[in-house]
Order: structure tokens, then sequence, then C-alpha cells
């Protein structure tokens, strides 16, 4: 059986969890294996405003696993794009492999009621990660790799700075590698902690 949805969206001012989403004037369609959100105007002649340019995939449900394949997303400023893979059962690993390039968001910080600055910053990283879907909470049950670059970090009109950061996990051990400048103070930390089995993620903030 061969079926397909098609729909459209539009609004002239987005906003999720704080981060201007910008406008929405797009055609989206999914099929049993692909899904699609593409603007409905001349991509190359889209105004700044919109932050969301286009976001594609594959995807596949199985008995076991859903699995989500080719992701390519041009939106602010950058680009996404990876798989990850999500199994129906508790004892079949979680995995992920992403990839964030030039990423510009632009959130409010709700400071106060009367002082909600907007931070913008740029963002570029990598996630290749790996874990049983039944031990998320168990930190020792993770394996994988992640960095993350940011830069142009401003907050309101004042240039913060930025950092680079360096997070591993493998074979029960932690290690964390940051670096960088904010606020013109440097910051550093380097750490790699042996994790036991019963700790939690709340253990590794003490």
């Amino acid at each position: 059986l061969r079926w397909s949805i098609h729909g459209s969206v539009a609004s002239p001012s987005l906003r999720a969890a704080g981060i201007d989403l910008g406008s929405i004037e797009h055609d989206f369609e999914f099929t049993p294996d692909r899904f699609s959100f593409s603007p409905r105007r001349d991509p190359s002649r889209l105004p700044e405003r919109f932050r969301i340019r286009s976001i594609r995939a594959d995807y596949g449900i199985h008995k076991t696993y859903f699995e989500l394949t080719s992701l390519n997303a041009d939106l602010f400023g950058g680009t996404v794009s990876g798989d990850a893979r999500l199994p129906r059962s508790a004892d079949g690993d979680i995995i992920a492999n992403l990839s964030v390039s030039d990423l510009r968001p632009v959130l409010r910080l709700p400071l106060s009621k009367r002082f909600s600055p907007a931070v913008s910053m740029k963002l570029t990283g990598k996630v290749d990660w790996r874990v049983p879907r039944g031990q998320v909470a168990t930190p020792v049950a993770h394996n994988g790799a992640a960095t993350l670059s940011v830069t142009d970090l401003v907050m309101g009109e004042v240039p913060v700075g930025g950092f680079f950061s360096q997070l591993k996990v493998k074979d029960g051990e932690v290690g964390l590698d940051l670096h960088g400048e904010l606020f013109d103070g440097e910051v550093t930390a380097e750490t790699v902690s042996k994790l036991m089995a019963n700790d939690s993620w709340g253990d590794l903030t003490h």
C-alpha cells in the first residue's frame, strides 16, 4: 500500500521554547519512507526572516526499530545532517550520528519578567553516540563522543565570547575537555572520571 500526505503551513512569526523560528510558508509531504518540509517560495530568494528553509529525511519503521536516515536540514543559516536509530525494545541500542554546521539560532533568555535579552551564537558540532534504550539514565551504559564549538556569542548587544568542548564516554570512563573565553576571561576544564555501575547523571555534577 503506497500513500502520501501533503499539506502546507504558514505563520508570520513563530517561536518555540524561547527560540525564534522566524516566518513559515512551507509545504510538507509524508510518504511511507520519506518526509520533506520545503518553502513555497524560490529558495534562492527567501528573506532572512525565514530561519527554517528546508528539512528532508528518509525513515523506516521496522519490526524491531525505527530508523531515520539521510537527514538534511537547512536552517538558522547552517545545516544539520546525519542518521539515528531508536529500538522498540529496552535492550536495543539507541544510535545517533549527527552533525551541525554554522547554525545561528537566536533565543530569548528569561532573566526576569522585564528583562529577556536576545542571545545569538554560531554552533558547530558532532555527536556519535550509542546507549541501550533501557539504560539512558545510567551513565556507565553510554558510549560515544560529542564536540561543540560556540562562537560569536552575543547577549543583547554585548559580545560574550565563545568556547570549544569535547565529551567522550567509553568503557565506563567519561572525559570532558573545555576551553574558551567568556566575558574577557579564560575558561578551561579538563577532567576524566571513572563511572560506577550505580552512578546517575546527577552524581556527575557534584
